[in-house]
This record gives C-alpha cells, structure tokens and sequence, in this order.
C-alpha cells in the first residue's frame, strides 16, 4: 500500500456543472455521499493519471443545477435529460414519502401566467417531482404520477415569474 500526500487526497472530485465526471470520481462521490471511507489506493489511480494528463472513460454529464443557487435554466416545452447521479440531497418534500436522494435543480422562468406538466413517466428509477416558486413556497409534487410509480405533476396554473423544480428520488435512488 502507498501512503498518499496531502496533495492526492485534496482532489476535488466534483467537477462544476456541464463536466464530465469519470468512473475513479464518480466512486469517490458515490462512497462520500454513502458516508463510507473512499480508499487511498481510489485517490491515488485518480491522481496518478491525472498527474499523467490521462482521464478515465467518461461516465456521467453533469447537467445542471445541485442547488437553487446554480439551477439550470429551461423553458417551458423543453425536453430535458440527465442524471441526479453523483448530486447531493439538498432539498425534501413529504408527497407522500421522505427521501435521502441527490437532487437537480432546474430554473423554469414563464413569460405569461401558464399550466405546467412536468412528465418524469420514462425514468429509469424512481422519482419525485416538486416545484418551489422564489420564495420557496411549495407549489406542488408528486411521487406517484405514472403507472410505473415515477413522477408526473400537473400544475393547472402558475403566474409568470420563476419557479425551481427539483428533480428528486425515493428511496435514495438516483437515476
């Protein structure tokens, strides 16, 4: 076993938003969020092909928002894809269960007073949907929309301004 210096274990393996995570960071997130000890030798591969200018295979895109201090703007009728994958828990509404899931947060901005669907019926875990207005006020969620018990949340009407959606999970589950 090689001891590490102060220098390997201080890499960040969180990217800023629109990186790309590779396999070696997205274990050390994984193990950091499950509140499990990343091993030595994790960080020494990572910094030894960074030091190297090699990357791993690229596994996940980072896509946007972990809070609402840096959610991503969408437009109302934008399909949007990603992961919650390697995102922190930073928000929870009970509709009608808790959750320790990673979260991502989008800005959504209407123009004029509007309804809003928000379809999360083709994940590929199982999701909560909510929206926030700028005050923080919950202005609706859903758990269980869709058949297949992923999320879809109709909001009959919402003034213009802007809205934080929150891309959620139950059951710590990511997707």
């Amino acid at each position: 076993q090689s001891s590490l210096t102060n220098s390997e274990n201080d890499i960040s393996p969180i990217p800023p938003r629109n990186c790309t995570l590779t396999a070696a960071e997205a274990e050390i997130i994984a193990l950091k969020q499950a509140g499990q000890p990343v091993p030595d030798e994790l960080y020494h591969q990572l910094w030894q092909k960074r030091k190297r200018g090699q990357q791993d295979t690229p596994v996940l895109q980072r896509q946007g928002g972990d809070t609402i201090e840096d959610a991503v703007p969408v437009e109302l009728g934008t399909t949007v894809s990603g992961t919650t994958a390697g995102y922190t828990d930073d928000y929870d509404e009970t509709c009608p269960h808790d959750s320790e899931s990673p979260d991502v947060v989008y800005l959504l901005t209407l123009t004029e007073n509007s309804g809003v669907i928000l379809d999360l019926c083709d994940s590929d875990y199982w999701t909560k949907v909510y929206v926030y207005d700028t005050e923080m006020n919950l202005m609706g969620c859903n758990t269980f929309g869709c058949p297949n018990y992923y999320s879809y949340l109709v909001l009959n009407f919402l003034y213009l301004g802007n809205y934080y959606v929150i891309v959620d999970g139950r059951s710590g589950g990511d997707g």
